[in-house]
């Protein structure tokens, strides 16, 4: 399936991300902040990214790549959901001056229990997806999700 042109979405992600972007932080874990792009491109669908925070001291390489991640999505979505339920995903390279302004951009929105980890602005490429959330995470009323650890 070719991500790009099933979903529209464009090999950079400074054409999705520009100074009057409004950026929502949505989720966050110890590995990854999830934020949504507010006010997408016009004629896109609303969108989120997944981006990977500092891992700290790394004794030996990762894994795993965001490459291989998304992989692992597609394929564990699938086997245990079906296509209805796959998300439209891409990878789309990124600069780290580009993930400066988005990780100040958030930060005063991330729980202060959990930015002792900023994001990777080292990383060359970043998921963006289509946003699946159902109902707020605002804690107000009941939501899930179904995150897929690699």
């Amino acid at each position: 399936m070719d991500w790009y042109n099933g979903f529209g979405i464009k090999p950079d992600l400074d054409q999705w991300i520009s100074l009057d972007t409004l950026l929502q932080v949505i989720g966050e874990g110890n590995a990854n902040v999830i934020v949504a792009i507010c006010n997408p491109p016009r004629n896109s669908k609303t969108v989120v990214l997944r981006l990977a925070k500092e891992s700290g001291i790394n004794l030996k390489p990762l894994p795993f790549s965001v490459a291989d991640q998304q992989a692992y999505q597609i394929c564990a979505t699938l086997s245990l959901f079906g296509q209805p339920f796959l998300p439209e995903m891409s990878l789309v390279s990124t600069t780290p001056a580009l993930l400066s302004k988005i990780a100040a951009s958030i930060i005063s929105q991330r729980n202060s229990i959990r930015t002792y980890k900023n994001i990777d602005i080292l990383q060359k490429s970043v998921m963006i997806m289509e946003n699946t959330m159902i109902g707020s995470n605002d804690g107000r009323s009941r939501s899930f999700a179904i995150e897929i650890k690699v």
